[in-house]
């Protein structure tokens, strides 16, 4: 069975930023970092999706959330 290639967004809750990651099909060694991180203290997530057009979900995501898309990573 083959796997779809999906994006990860990161968002850093405190600076009210996200970035985006991707495509990939393995997003295990992004969330060992996020759980690294959340037991420093820190406010982040991440989250998968599959989208075909990443430039109007990041778009959707600013608006929805009110976030800052950042180029840079956040961890």
């Amino acid at each position: 069975m083959k796997k779809e290639p999906f994006y990860l967004f990161i968002v850093d809750h405190d600076k009210k930023e996200f970035t985006e990651i991707g495509p990939m099909d393995d997003d295990t060694i992004w969330n060992d970092r996020v759980v690294k991180a959340q037991e420093q203290g820190r406010n982040i997530n991440c989250s998968s999706f599959v989208t075909k057009n990443i430039s109007k979900s990041i778009e959707e995501y600013k608006l929805q959330m009110n976030y800052k898309y950042t180029s840079h990573l956040i961890i």
